[in-house]
């Protein structure tokens, strides 16, 4: 086991064991799950914006879609590295999390899905730092002013 996160994927390989590997830490081994690598930033073309990953799931069949960009380098946001490993923890979270936004007042739900997104980053980071035994320190790009 590498003493860091995976920051970026040498091999679909090693994509795929790392991503069987949370998959089966997170209780998530009845889905049927397929994890797709794509190299460089996915480009949202609805709301014109980047993402480092995201997932499309079918929660009645246990079936998802997770895309996982694959960036040396990346900085994502103001102040903070992009860590693929931590894009699939939190893809694979939002499969956990999804049952709970079943809400019927749309501003309401918007605040859950603020608030839900916010606590699975908070999650990912959290089990990335258990795995490899690094501090919140470790996600800051130390070249950010």
């Amino acid at each position: 086991m590498s003493k860091k996160p995976i920051m970026y994927f040498k091999s679909d390989e090693e994509f795929q064991e790392c991503c069987r590997w949370w998959q089966h830490k997170l209780f998530l081994d009845d889905w049927f799950i397929k994890f797709h690598l794509q190299d460089g930033i996915i480009e949202d073309s609805s709301m014109g914006d980047s993402l480092d990953g995201y997932v499309e799931y079918n929660w009645s069949n246990k079936e998802a879609d997770i895309v996982i960009g694959n960036v040396k380098n990346h900085v994502d946001g103001a102040c903070t590295i992009n860590v693929a490993e931590l894009t699939i923890v939190h893809e694979l979270l939002h499969i956990k999390d999804e049952y709970l936004t079943d809400m019927e007042d749309k501003d309401a739900r918007t605040f859950h899905k603020y608030i839900a997104h916010r606590a699975l980053e908070e999650m990912a980071k959290s089990l990335i730092m258990v795995k490899y035994g690094v501090d919140r320190d470790y996600f800051l790009d130390k070249g950010c002013d």
